[in-house]
């Protein structure tokens, strides 16, 4: 919980909801929290595991680690000392990990000097201003030598294919939202609970697709949510691959005319007040493969049926409409995850991602 920006304010609500979900689940379930705020007692880090007592309705507190002083929590050390620390602890059969934060899924920080604002953990992760990215945190995880079965994302714009590739070697499964998600959070009494069933692999789709229900149960009005199985991704970018080596002329002609092409493609974000905008950053993959392959001439049925062994589960509202005096976006087709179309970047004046996308696993070329 990097709750040392914005987010701060829902970060107690968010607590006292995991107290609650701990409390109900019927199976055992170990939740370990780092906490990174601004307006806890003690505004140093913490590391703690929330215990239920056996004989009560009560939980404990059982410390890990408490800092000494202030750490940026964005910084891969910092990740990978918290998950050796936990998982040394509680060297489970099943390892989850949750990352709750500001997050705009792999565009990166203002390090590359970037003339658009982020919304940081770009942004995976702002710790009192310090925006990490992607790379600094699968750095985190390679140090730490743990390989996780599921991670969950309480950030906005993570069901990319650029981040699930990026994190396929760390994690089997990722539990995350493709577009913005509500600053209230998860629903985590519900979630926590229905987690609480994965006792072994056998359960492990079942309690994140459960999980899925109780996210889209809060935010059935406006609202997306993906499960993704990283295990099957390889195939997907193959897929991808064939199909743009397929039509590079259709590319081509779109970075000479994207303003024809981007208006009719799904897009995941949307045009903040504040002039932050990123509408052309994120589009629906499956849209992006039928529009390529249609003027190609070609077919994208590989791309489809990639898709659709990778995205176990999802959902999304008909429209979103996060305030902040943005734009509703409305939902025409879905498919659970987003690709980035760097042709279409110099309508928003964004080349400057170019060096970002260069650093990726996720390649469209040879």
């Amino acid at each position: 919980m990097i709750a040392d920006n914005s987010l701060y304010r829902y970060a107690d609500s968010n607590l006292r909801q995991m107290r609650n979900g701990l409390l109900d689940s019927e199976t055992p379930v170990n939740l370990v929290i780092y906490r990174d705020s601004k307006t806890a007692l003690n505004t140093l880090p913490q590391l703690y595991q929330l215990k239920r007592r056996a004989d009560s309705n009560r939980t404990d507190t059982v410390w890990i680690k408490k800092w000494s002083e202030d750490v940026d929590s964005t910084d891969p050390e910092v990740i990978a000392e918290v998950m050796r620390l936990t998982f040394e602890r509680f060297d489970t059969p099943i390892k989850g990990m949750e990352i709750w934060s500001h997050a705009l899924s792999w565009i990166p920080s203002d390090d590359f000097q970037s003339s658009l604002a982020t919304r940081a953990l770009t942004s995976i992760g702002e710790d009192d201003g310090h925006q990490s990215d992607l790379w600094e945190l699968r750095e985190g995880m390679e140090q730490s030598g743990v390989h996780l079965d599921y991670m969950m994302f309480d950030a906005c714009h993570i069901a990319s294919v650029e981040l699930a590739y990026e994190l396929r070697n760390q994690t089997n499964y990722l539990l995350a939202p493709p577009t913005e998600t509500a600053g209230a959070g998860f629903p985590y009494a519900a979630m926590i609970k229905s987690l609480s069933v994965i006792q072994g692999p056998d359960r492990l789709v079942d309690g994140l697709s459960a999980a899925l229900g109780d996210y889209q149960a809060q935010y059935a009005s406006c609202g997306t949510m993906s499960l993704i199985c990283t295990d099957l991704i390889e195939n997907l970018l193959n897929a991808c691959q064939q199909l743009s080596n397929q039509a590079t002329e259709v590319l081509n002609y779109w970075a000479q005319y994207p303003a024809q092409y981007q208006q009719g493609m799904q897009q995941y974000g949307r045009y903040i007040a504040t002039g932050y905008d990123y509408r052309y950053l994120f589009y629906d993959l499956e849209e992006w493969s039928e529009a390529l392959a249609t003027q190609a001439g070609l077919s994208n049925d590989d791309v489809v049926n990639a898709i659709q062994d990778c995205v176990i589960d999802h959902y999304y509202s008909k429209e979103c409409n996060f305030g902040d005096g943005g734009s509703i976006i409305h939902f025409n087709k879905c498919c659970g995850l987003t690709v980035s179309i760097p042709q279409f970047w110099q309508l928003s004046n964004i080349k400057y991602l170019d060096e970002a996308y260069d650093r990726l696993q996720w390649k469209l070329s040879d």
